[in-house]
């Protein structure tokens, strides 16, 4: 019973680390989330062994597209977020998902509703009001936070579907390469196009760091998680990625953050936490 607990908890530590080191860096949005897909499904690969057929990537790939859509979104989303404004603002909004995908799981997912998450969305839009620029000129802190709450908002439909998936034939560490694997495909024109590759090795140790210990590794044990909790209980344990986030972007990027913004984050973390409560507990299969 605890393991699925210890999982988690280490996909939250591991990915709420992937911001600071992304924005560490210094690759563009399109260059992070392009490696960190591909090395992810590198990874994983590693993992699984070079095996099956050629049918068999191809079902695989067909079956895994709707998620590498969704991640890709959701990664370009985010980045796009720290690059516009701070790690900070990125995480915090981040934090909404568990509020996002307590609203909408029911209606896809057909599970019990919850009528307290619409009480703790309010609470949170407090929470995102405190976190908008008071100043006229602070345009690029705005976009970060609107690029924030579209983070949000795909990787709760992410999780979401990935619920829905985590029961299907396919193995939940061939899934996951596959969808890591259309995503990067997803976004190699795109990249081929711009031609900015980074040319410094640090880099690119970086960016396989994020790849495969940052990405691949939590990836396997959020979902591994998803066969054991709902997807709302699953999500507000991610709540946790904003405190490590802005620890990670303090340390390794010497962020700070406003009262204002610390106040508001905490809000939405807040009621991202209470909306969980209650939440179906963990049956093992």
């Amino acid at each position: 019973m605890m393991l699925p607990f210890i999982q988690i908890n280490l996909a939250v530590l591991l990915m709420g680390t992937a911001g600071a080191v992304g924005k560490h860096t210094g690759a563009s949005t399109l260059i992070l989330v392009w490696s960190r897909c591909g090395f992810a499904a590198l990874g994983l690969l590693g993992l699984l062994g070079v095996k099956g057929s050629l049918d068999g990537m191809l079902k695989g790939l067909r079956s895994a597209w709707v998620m590498g859509v969704l991640l890709a979104a959701h990664w370009i989303s985010f980045f796009a977020s720290i690059q516009f404004s701070s790690v900070t603002i990125a995480v915090f909004t981040f934090s909404l998902c568990p509020i996002l995908v307590g609203l909408i799981e029911p209606m896809i997912l057909r599970s019990p509703k919850r009528t307290r998450h619409i009480l703790f969305a309010l609470t949170s839009s407090i929470g995102v009001w405190m976190l908008l620029p008071k100043e006229p000129a602070s345009g690029q802190m705005l976009s970060g936070v609107l690029a924030g709450l579209l983070s949000a908002l795909l990787f709760s439909a992410y999780m979401i579907v990935g619920k829905a998936k985590s029961n299907a034939a396919l193995p939940v560490a061939r899934f996951l390469m596959f969808q890591n694997l259309c995503a990067a495909l997803l976004l190699t024109p795109a990249v081929l196009s711009m031609g900015n590759l980074p040319k410094q090795t640090g880099v690119w140790v970086e960016l396989l760091l994020l790849g495969i210990g940052l990405t691949a590794i939590p990836q396997l044990l959020l979902f591994r998680a998803l066969q054991y909790f709902s997807a709302s209980t699953v999500s507000v344990l991610f709540s946790l990625e904003s405190v490590y986030g802005v620890l990670a972007a303090h340390l390794l990027l010497g962020e700070s953050a406003t009262p204002a913004t610390l106040a508001g984050g905490a809000l939405i973390a807040l009621s991202a936490t209470s909306a969980s409560i209650g939440d179906r507990m963990p049956v093992m299969k």
